[in-house]
């Protein structure tokens, strides 16, 4: 690996990029999947539930793909080479974009992914009770495993 931190980071940013643009994809499919067999259950239904769970699950699925999108826009922006920048960015500040980036873009796409699947169980089941416990609990721990083993690194990614 070079040693120059400034092309470390661009190649984090690169596979940033990767895992990004993967998740737009999937988001994509598995979108397409539902809209074709599962989410067509809830018109059948004449339950509250299952219709607001199919509602609120299209629109949590196009915010996480429009959030997984402007992922991947804003980490192409951030590996424009140095040479376009008007204020080429020192390893800090590119670090700084590049968590932003993260927080503010894919982490609520994963949010609204995992949240919208939850509203998708709900609208094929009709039944938020255990739709609840079938997501909330794994979704619990792993955010909780997740949070433990961050703050052990001691550093924000």
């Amino acid at each position: 690996m070079n040693g120059d931190p400034l092309e470390q980071l661009r190649d984090k940013l690169k596979g940033k990029m990767e895992v990004a643009k993967f998740f737009a994809g999937f988001i994509s499919v598995v979108f397409g999947f539902l809209l074709k067999e599962g989410l067509g259950i809830s018109k059948q239904s004449d339950h509250v539930v299952a219709i607001i769970g199919a509602y609120a699950a299209i629109l949590l699925f196009i915010a996480s793909l429009t959030f997984s999108i402007a992922t991947v826009f804003a980490y192409d922006r951030l590996l424009m080479p140095t040479m376009f920048w008007r204020n080429p960015p020192d390893p800090f500040a590119l670090r700084r974009e590049m968590v932003t980036a993260w927080q503010w873009l894919f982490v609520p796409a994963v949010g609204s992914l995992v949240v919208g699947l939850l509203a998708a169980t709900v609208a094929v089941t009709d039944a938020f009770g255990i739709s609840f416990a079938v997501w909330v609990i794994p979704v619990g721990i792993a955010s909780f495993a997740y949070r433990c083993f961050s703050k052990r690194l001691q550093f924000v990614d």
